[in-house]
């Protein structure tokens, strides 16, 4: 059996595009609640650390937590980049 590694954390302004598996602290500076046509709830935030910030997009239980002004850890989460933003 192997043993469990601690994560990684790494800074915003590391991530590069089509890449997956980042974590990151972030606090959530913005947010936006809409409907998908499934009718689940999709939160997109705007988030940031002290190096840069990036658009964000939750569903499910998870945009349920996303308020304005919290700290969040984002684990495994993948990077594209959307009209020249990155979004995580």
């Amino acid at each position: 059996m192997s043993k469990l590694t601690k994560p990684t954390f790494v800074k915003l302004n590391s991530l590069l595009d089509a890449r997956n598996g980042y974590n990151v602290y972030v606090k959530v500076v913005k947010t936006e609640e809409s409907k998908s046509n499934d009718g689940q709830t999709i939160v997109r935030a705007v988030v940031a650390d002290e190096t840069a910030s990036a658009n964000a997009f939750f569903k499910g239980d998870t945009s349920k937590i996303i308020k304005e002004g919290a700290v969040i850890a984002i684990r495994n989460g993948r990077v594209r980049i959307i009209k020249e933003h990155i979004s995580l």
